[in-house]
């Protein structure tokens, strides 16, 4: 029964890390429909939205290596360029920015179990039947 309430924890601490990476890849589909500031020109607007790609990238990433660190600072970086160079009048931008800001304050680390409950009970059971094949051999 312990062993069942860790793997329901690990199992649901990843189908939320699932859901983040969900939630990530529909801002990379967003990332198009935003209006970028006049400032740039049609070159530097193509980076900036690489870039922009290459930072929510990062951070799906970051989720799957659960590097917390990374993770934020990846969101931050995509969050200010979005403040800097885009619109923020454009609906596109400000649904971007409030994604982005409920993402900022997801725990992508799982703390797993350092060791099972079970783990005793099990190496209990396995001495048993390993005495009772050396008592009947």
């Amino acid at each position: 029964l312990a062993l069942y309430h860790a793997y329901t924890e690990v199992d649901q601490a990843l189908h939320h890390n699932a859901d983040l990476m969900a939630r990530l890849s529909t801002q990379l589909e967003v990332i198009g429909d935003g209006a970028v500031e006049a400032l740039l020109s049609p070159q530097q607007e193509i980076f900036l939205r690489e870039n922009l790609k290459t930072k929510l990238l990062q951070a799906q990433l970051s989720v799957y290596r659960e590097q917390q660190a990374l993770y934020e600072d990846s969101l931050d970086k995509a969050q200010r360029w979005l403040t800097q160079y885009f619109d923020t009048d454009n609906s596109a931008t400000r649904y971007m920015q409030g994604e982005i800001d409920k993402l900022k304050g997801e725990q992508i680390q799982i703390d797993y179990p350092a060791q099972f409950k079970t783990q005793a009970m099990l190496e209990q059971v396995l001495t048993e039947r390993l005495q009772r094949i050396l008592a009947s051999s």
